[in-house]
């Protein structure tokens, strides 16, 4: 298996760095934690519904500045959306 590039190695890499500062804080791995599964979902369930109202503010601000690109273009589609 080939090893990660681009997005995916960054976010392995995030994923690494977000270990050492559990096992830093709680001093054991996710799979060491005593946690019930029950009390695993719920707070995987929080962070979730915190996701979620990052990514919606996100989604306004992008939209919202697609539209202003927009009305600069004189209504045409924005050239590069993806910027």
């Amino acid at each position: 298996m080939n090893a990660a590039t681009g997005i995916e190695s960054r976010v392995c890499l995030d994923i690494a760095t977000r270990q050492a500062v559990g096992l830093k804080k709680y001093g054991m791995t996710l799979e060491d934690n005593p946690a019930g599964r029950v009390e695993r979902i719920r707070h995987a369930y929080q962070e979730a519904l915190d996701l979620s109202l990052y990514l919606k503010w996100e989604l306004e601000k992008a939209e919202e500045e697609s539209s202003q690109q927009e009305e600069k273009n004189n209504g045409l589609p924005n050239p590069n959306p993806h910027a």
